[in-house]
């Protein structure tokens, strides 16, 4: 991909993120209200650190860690980071990686455009087969000697798909630690290679004692919401409907 092609993708992204009118601006702007109390912000796929830099607004002090495996992304993820770092006290850590349940490499795909890669071939989303080799951590090893037990985390993760490869990836930390809430954006074609979808995600976070509440197209899940089995369980067949729609779907046409 040449210089001039990698330029051009990064204007659209900042229009898009940074523009008079961002995607995602009602999501975005809830993010002050879930920061109240929190001393650190994962955010994972941040692509050039829209949650990242609204996280720098919000916080004093603490700790912040922006993950993303694109490479094109990751370069201007970390120079923005920089400049954002500068004007406060808060402790800033950019990872060009991708985040699943086992650490070591991957093949991350590529789409050539503003759209997003994935770990996961997702149809109509690769660049006629182009990607690159990333490294891949696991977000228990990312989070390990660095969240104190008196942390109060707000995780935000867009993977593309590989939620529940992301959750697993953190199973030690997550299932035993009270104070982490997640801001997740579920999709609904899933991890095709797990053969996990959001659906799963939503059972394996109602055993670890998280309850959710949608904000705009993202769930937050926290142990201290309050919700119903009956509620939760609805919401695990509706995801189960939509994957099972959106496989339907993907392979007949």
């Amino acid at each position: 991909m040449s210089n001039f092609h990698e330029s051009k993708i990064i204007s659209i992204l900042e229009d898009t993120y940074f523009g008079s009118t961002p995607d995602e601006e009602y999501e975005v702007g809830k993010l002050r209200d879930l920061l109240v109390g929190k001393s650190f912000f994962v955010d994972i796929g941040a692509s050039l650190g829209q949650y990242t830099r609204e996280a720098f607004r919000h916080m004093d002090k603490g700790k912040i860690i922006a993950v993303e495996p694109d490479p094109i992304r990751f370069t201007k993820l970390k120079e923005n980071c920089e400049n954002w770092s500068k004007e406060t006290q808060v402790d800033v850590n950019v990872l060009n990686c991708a985040i699943d349940k086992v650490s070591g490499t991957a093949d991350f795909w590529l789409t050539g455009s503003e759209t997003s890669g994935s770990l996961t071939a997702v149809n109509k989303r690769k660049d006629s087969g182009r990607f690159v080799t990333v490294a891949v951590n696991t977000l228990d090893g990312v989070l390990s000697g660095i969240l104190a037990s008196n942390d109060h985390l707000l995780l935000k993760a867009d993977v593309e798909g590989k939620e529940f490869g992301l959750l697993l990836s953190g199973a030690e930390i997550l299932s035993k630690h009270n104070n982490i809430d997640l801001l997740l954006e579920l999709h609904p074609w899933g991890d095709d290679t797990l053969r996990k979808y959001p659906h799963h995600c939503l059972r394996l976070l109602w055993k670890w004692g998280y309850k959710y509440k949608k904000i705009g197209s993202n769930y937050y899940f926290s142990k201290r919401l309050k919700l119903t089995r009956l509620a939760h369980l609805a919401a695990i067949f509706g995801w189960w409907y939509k994957a099972k729609v959106y496989r339907y779907v993907k392979f007949r046409f």
